[in-house]
């Protein structure tokens, strides 16, 4: 799959690793602070914000190991002398809180995962539809084009990036095509049939197409489907002659 689609599907790249492994660990010291700085300690409430934020942000593996790691760090802190600074009992509430604090959020990221994966399948799908597919974000920027789009439109994929679904329509039917693609995108329809478009790359073509919306994780994308009248058939080999 395009990378330049992952990355904008699950908000991935090196830069993002670093900085939850960096921000982990500060939240890691912080909460070892609250342990050794206060008498009545609110880590309990500390740790399950840090899970909130893991849960958002890894996968199911990175938040067990970093949940294990708040926890283990919470006993240790816990039963040093438990009835000299609070009851036994308060103790077990306590540590029982980060318990299920920690199940839910990698519950939460195992549901996330989920989601991305049917997210991505999907995505997959409409790429080998033997049709061209043009996928694009809410503000019309372009993040993938199947093999008979890129044919289609002329364009080479290291040209798809960043440019923008609407520099292909033609200019009389760019102003309608952009309103409807934006209601589109406010509305809570995930298919619009039969929408009519005019491209002008690289020659003037009408088409049928399909927009499907596709609500990820993290962002919402969405696939046009180009229904190609029997006579671009000859206009391809035209071209090709040409």
């Amino acid at each position: 799959m395009h990378k330049a689609l992952i990355n904008k599907v699950l908000r991935r790249s090196p830069k993002s690793l670093l900085f939850d492994l960096g921000m982990a660990v500060f939240l890691w010291i912080v909460m070892v602070r609250l342990e050794i700085a206060t008498v009545t300690t609110i880590s309990p409430l500390a740790s399950m914000l840090c899970f909130g934020f893991f849960a958002y942000r890894m996968s199911p593996k990175w938040v067990c190991l970093w949940v294990g790691i708040f926890s283990t760090t919470s006993l240790f802190f816990l039963f040093q002398d438990p009835f000299a600074a609070e009851s036994l009992m308060t103790v077990y509430i306590r540590f029982g809180t980060l318990v299920v604090g920690g199940m839910g959020a990698i519950v939460l990221s195992t549901d996330r995962t989920r989601i991305t994966e049917s997210f991505l399948q999907t995505i997959e799908i409409l790429e080998k539809l033997p049709a061209p597919v043009i996928i694009s974000d809410c503000s019309g920027c372009i993040v993938f084009m199947n093999n008979d789009a890129l044919e289609l439109l002329d364009i080479e994929a290291d040209q798809v990036q960043g440019a923008s679904y609407f520099s292909f329509l033609s200019a009389e039917e760019k102003g309608r095509m952009i309103q409807r693609y934006f209601d589109f995108v406010d509305s809570k329809q995930t298919t619009l049939h039969n929408m009519a478009l005019h491209l002008k790359k690289p020659v003037p073509i009408k088409t049928q197409a399909t927009l499907v919306a596709i609500d990820g994780e993290f962002t919402k994308l969405l696939a046009t489907v180009l229904w190609l009248p029997p006579s671009n058939g000859i206009e391809k080999k035209a071209r090709e002659k040409a």
